[in-house]
């Protein structure tokens, strides 16, 4: 999919400037936190940068569309992928800035937080690109809109964020390397969890700090793993919900809440970038063991069990093991 075919898209063409943003996201509701906490950070931040009205641009016309087209302004709203959880992106992106301001420059901050809320843009296109086994489809599409979104903030005299050709490698490989899955059942690539890595082999990166920054990108987007047990038990049934709404869940209920949680928690996701290791490995470490007591609890019940039942179990007991920490 090319920028011209995301023109064809109702949100694209909805919500295709600044001004149209603004009278989308008037329409949330009063206490939507909308990119107020990101805002409040970025302007103490980033905006003594000349390219700092076009970022603050971007950024809120790609939350107006993730609220029109996947979120609380969609006609079929994605329960995970919507834009809260660009809210929580931005949430790790500010927590882990306030320890390693200094790890990225000012506009490398800025890319990572557009990756934020344009990653999953797309998020309802499914399979991969085409001619490829490796990216998704809808990740190699959310970058093209996110370009998109770029040349529709670049106003006259203004200072161009994208216009340099490592500038959007990096954040197309920030935003294809957030593909995640399992591809074990292809020789050609054998992986689990998210594809930066195998796409780093591959391509060339200026610096070491080009590197550490993908891998960031992708860590604060599996984060959830670190956040307390009873949050993470929310994202997965959101995860969940959203599976099953589109007709996405291939295992079941009872697989999902059990081995599937096992299988992403412990083999798929991991950190690999500086700050999210030092910042977010000890909190996985510490929900480990009481997220093997949650599953433990799941597969003890009656195989009988309705899908109400296993998702309260799930819930319950991680909230209860949370509560006694």
């Amino acid at each position: 999919m090319d920028a011209s075919d995301l023109t064809a898209d109702v949100t694209s063409e909805k919500i295709n400037s600044i001004d149209r943003a603004r009278y989308i996201l008037k329409q949330l509701d009063n206490q939507h936190p909308q990119l107020a906490e990101w805002l409040d950070w970025a302007e103490n931040t980033l905006s003594a940068h000349d390219w700092w009205p076009q970022l603050n641009d971007m950024m809120h016309i790609a939350y107006a569309r993730m609220c029109h087209r996947n979120g609380s302004l969609s006609q079929q709203p994605r329960s995970y992928h919507n834009e809260f959880h660009c809210n929580d992106l931005c949430e790790h992106l500010i927590v882990c800035h306030r320890q390693f301001a200094d790890d990225f420059s000012p506009i490398q901050w800025a890319l990572l937080s557009y990756f934020s809320v344009c990653h999953d843009l797309q998020q309802g296109l499914s399979g991969t690109r085409a001619g490829q086994q490796l990216i998704g489809a809808n990740e190699a599409a959310s970058f093209q809109e996110a370009v998109q979104i770029a040349t529709l903030t670049h106003y006259n005299n203004s200072k161009h964020l994208l216009q340099q050709p490592h500038q959007q490698s990096l954040l197309k490989t920030m935003i294809e390397g957030s593909t995640f899955g399992r591809h074990g059942d292809n020789k050609r690539y054998f992986f689990q969890g998210n594809i930066a890595k195998f796409l780093l082999k591959n391509r060339h990166m200026d610096s070491d700090t080009d590197q550490q920054m993908v891998y960031l990108a992708c860590d604060i987007d599996t984060a959830n793993v670190s956040m307390p047990l009873d949050d993470y038990a929310r994202s997965a049934i959101r995860i969940y919900d959203e599976l099953t709404a589109h007709g996405l869940l291939k295992v079941s209920t009872r697989v999902f809440f059990s081995d599937e949680q096992i299988n992403y928690f412990f083999n798929q996701q991991q950190y690999n970038s500086a700050p999210a290791i030092a910042l977010f490995q000890q909190r996985k470490q510490q929900n480990a063991p009481l997220l093997k007591k949650t599953v433990a609890a799941v597969k003890a019940l009656p195989e009988t069990a309705d899908t109400d039942t296993i998702k309260h179990t799930f819930f319950s007991t991680a909230k209860d093991l949370s509560d006694a920490l």
